[in-house]
This record gives C-alpha cells, sequence and structure tokens, in this order.
C-alpha cells in the first residue's frame, strides 16, 4: 500500500512520509525474520497460524490478504493529499487490534514478547500518520497546538 501511494502522491510530504513507513515496513520483516531465526534455535516456534487463527478465531484473510486495489481507489488525486493518511491510519489500527486479539490468545512468553514488538510498532506508524494528517490538514492548528501557544488578554 505504502510503495503505491508514493508513486501517486504530488506532495512531497508525502512521499517522504509513506517513503519512511514503507522502509519501517521491510526492517520489521527483517527483525522478525531475524527473531524467529533467533527464537528457533533454542525452542520449537510456536505455531503463530493457530495463535491467530483458531485460538482467537482470528482470520488473517480478513486484514493481511485485503485487496490493494478498493484502498488505491481512496487515494486517487481527485480526493486529494489527506485520503492516504485516513487509509493508512485505518490499516495501522486494523493491524494493531489484530495483534492486541492474537496477543490476549497466547500463554507463550516468545511470542507475547514478538507481538508485543509488533503492537509497538503499529502504533508508531498510526502516530507518524495522524501528525502528518494534522499537520497537511490546518498547519497553523497543527504548529499552535504543537507550541502549546499561550494567548494574552489585551
Amino acid at each position: 500500500f505504502y510503495l503505491k501511494v508514493i508513486k501517486k502522491a504530488k506532495n512531497l510530504l508525502t512521499k517522504r512520509a509513506f517513503k519512511t513507513l514503507a522502509k519501517d515496513e521491510v526492517e520489521h520483516q527483517e527483525a522478525i525474520k531475524k527473531y524467529i531465526s533467533e527464537l528457533s534455535k533454542s525452542k520449537p516456534l510456536p505455531d503463530i497460524k493457530k495463535i491467530l487463527k483458531q485460538e482467537a478465531g482470528i482470520s488473517s484473510k480478513k486484514f493481511f490478504d485485503k485487496p490493494i486495489r478498493p484502498l488505491l481507489e481512496k487515494i486517487s488525486s481527485s480526493k486529494g493529499e489527506l485520503e492516504p493518511y485516513k487509509t493508512g491510519m485505518g490499516i495501522e489500527t486494523a493491524g494493531y487490534n489484530f495483534y492486541k486479539k492474537a496477543l490476549y490468545t497466547t500463554d507463550d512468553e516468545d511470542a507475547k514478547s514478538l507481538l508485543n514488538f509488533l503492537l509497538k510498532e503499529e502504533m508508531g506508524h498510526f502516530t507518524i500518520l495522524q501528525e502528518t494528517y494534522k499537520y497537511l490538514k490546518d498547519p497553523e492548528a497543527f504548529f499552535k497546538s504543537e507550541e502549546k501557544s499561550i494567548y494574552e488578554g489585551g
């Protein structure tokens, strides 16, 4: 999704924000692979699919295999630069909720550690998208909020 947004975006800030998120996703995949590799050396890995699907009653297809076309239609240039941020926040929220439900279904401490890592990453991505959205929507209000301006009476 993030790579598709980069191709369609006209705003440099949007391109940069989504490029950063896309890079993060690749780094997260590598970190997860390394984590699993190290974990598998010491003991058998828990069946993550079982944890995510059967125990929690969550189907990964509901989130991870979501068709990309409806998401891309939401970011057409006629809808402006804010739509990718709304869509991205929705994706990050869905990911967070997905991992949160999975976390409550396992007793395996290593699986909990991995899921907690993923939860923090999803929250970080959401925050990046939300703050950039606020800035693009109303830069003046964004800076007033960030600076905690004090208004003096005359």
